[in-house]
């Protein structure tokens, strides 16, 4: 039985390099070879990008924390005299 499973994993190995014949046509075609050349030179600019992007957004999350901190409570007391949130917990609600 061992020496099936063996056999076995080896028919494994070779169905999934089958996934790699599409990578013999880009060895065949020069222009489709030029494309995924200049994707992967490409590929630290894009890095770049996605970094700057990734601060810009992390910048203006913290600024938007910081302002809208505490700007969306709610009390269900009517009192008109209450407009912050600690005079809603101070007066019960």
């Amino acid at each position: 039985m061992a020496g099936y499973d063996q056999v076995l994993k080896s028919f494994k190995v070779m169905r999934s390099l089958r996934a790699l014949r599409p990578l013999r046509v880009i060895g065949r075609s020069e222009a489709l070879r030029v494309a995924i050349g200049s994707l992967f030179g490409a590929l630290p600019a894009i890095f770049n990008g996605i970094t700057i992007c990734s601060l810009i957004v992390f910048i203006y999350a913290i600024i938007g924390i910081s302002f809208f901190k505490g700007k969306f409570w709610s009390c269900t007391l009517t009192d008109p005299s209450i407009e912050t949130k600690q005079d809603c917990l101070n007066a019960g609600g």
